[in-house]
């Protein structure tokens, strides 16, 4: 019985209708596939995949921080160039040579000051615009029923036997105290 238990979890994969197609058969996580789809991604972005998680792996590794840093320099530079427009001409004569590099990296060295202040909103807005969660949800709805099976099944398929033999364990022992209580 326990095996049929943990077969009927995973089994059959694809739904089998019967009973004039009144009755469903299909192993119980396939079936309410869309919830558990909903539940593992929660799961996943909970504990797994989130923006802070994304950031301490940024921050940990010294080449993906250079790789930040350039992009964040490029969108800079080329903001200032943009807010300076044609003024670019004139700057150098009245605010000296390099006045619109100091200002580049004078703005550079502050917001890169002022970022850790902000990181919970950051984070906040890296969740949102991601949208990791509904995204996931939604994917692991939409596979089919097989990819969706084994993704799952062996995550529970290395503790089956444990569970049986638990389950066998234990009802040899309620055999017997039944036999015993009944006094067989």
């Amino acid at each position: 019985t326990n095996w049929l238990g943990i077969t009927m979890i995973f089994r059959p994969v694809e739904p089998k209708i019967v009973c004039g197609g009144y009755v469903n058969l299909q192993g119980v996580f396939l079936k309410r596939q869309q919830q558990v789809s909903k539940e593992l991604a929660s799961m996943i972005c909970d504990h797994l995949v989130r923006a802070s998680k994304m950031l301490e792996y940024i921050v940990k590794r010294q080449d993906m921080v250079d790789q930040v840093l350039d992009i964040y320099q490029r969108h800079l530079r080329d903001a200032v160039d943009q807010c300076v427009g044609s003024a670019r001409i004139v700057v150098p004569v009245f605010a000296g040579h390099g006045a619109i590099e100091n200002i580049k990296r004078e703005v550079q060295e502050e917001t890169l000051k002022e970022l850790p202040k902000h990181a919970d909103e950051i984070e906040q807005y890296m969740d949102k615009a991601f949208d990791l969660r509904d995204t996931l949800a939604f994917r692991l709805s939409r596979l089919p029923p097989t990819r969706f099976e084994g993704m799952l099944h062996p995550v529970f398929q290395e503790d089956e036997w444990m569970v049986l033999l638990l389950g066998g364990v234990l009802g040899v022992i309620v055999g017997t105290l039944q036999a015993l209580a009944l006094g067989s």
